[in-house]
């Protein structure tokens, strides 16, 4: 068990362990406003980073590709009795649109039985529940803030380990991600991502350039065979 930001962390053989790149994004994000905020983290791996946004944010979305990983983060939040952040297996993006529309369906429901319709008409009826479900479609399905911090070692033996092998140049997931990241964006969302000198982050910085996006490193810690840069990344309205 770790003790770490004021939170009791377990971790698993299984799943990433907390470390510097870890610590060097939780940095990045402490000073952000996000009060009233929708998050969703990509790679939760044990969920430190989704609990840390929990205690500033509306509502935390936190997703893995291990399922071992999705049940620590979840443990991990009950043991620290944080109830605004959910857990779900996911390949980046893959599951996201069907995880909201099924938390969006949950939460009519019970909404619609627990409002005084029986008074109304039944046809007022139809159109209140036709407008109560687009109107959540359009502002719940997109976030004010996505965070990841992707596996972005160069392909090699000893990095078999999907949250550390970044495929052959240590792009292939990064790729992936910035592709699908913007249509899950509101309009006045950020994105911040941690990227390494092994994967050439300079390539990120040219991606957002290229697709609109105005982007900088906000955060920078060297070591002697990397050097670690935290990427912020929006579209100027």
């Amino acid at each position: 068990m770790l003790g770490l930001y004021g939170f009791q962390i377990q971790t698993s053989g299984n799943v990433y362990e907390p470390a510097e790149d870890t610590f060097l994004l939780i940095s990045a994000l402490q000073n952000l406003n996000l009060e009233g905020k929708n998050v969703l983290e990509i790679g939760t791996g044990s969920g430190i980073i989704a609990l840390v946004l929990a205690k500033k944010a509306k509502h935390v979305l936190a997703v893995d590709i291990n399922p071992e990983a999705v049940k620590c983060a979840k443990e991990n939040a009950e043991q620290n009795k944080i109830k605004n952040a959910e857990f779900h297996k996911s390949d980046l993006f893959a599951n996201v649109k069907g995880i909201l529309r099924n938390r969006e369906s949950v939460r009519y429901t019970l909404g619609f039985f627990n409002r005084r319709l029986k008074s109304l008409p039944q046809g007022m009826i139809s159109r209140q529940a036709g407008k109560s479900s687009k109107a959540s479609n359009a502002s719940e399905r997109k976030f004010d803030l996505i965070v990841f911090n992707p596996p972005y070692l160069p392909d090699e033996p000893i990095y078999k380990n999907i949250a550390l092998d970044g495929g052959k140049d240590g792009r292939q997931i990064i790729e992936r991600f910035l592709k699908d990241a913007p249509k899950f964006l509101n309009p006045h969302g950020k994105i911040i991502l941690l990227e390494s000198s092994l994967s050439r982050y300079e390539k990120t910085l040219l991606h957002f350039k290229k697709i609109g996006f105005s982007a900088k490193a906000i955060a920078r810690q060297k070591f002697d065979w990397e050097e670690l840069v935290v990427i912020e990344a929006f579209k100027p309205v």
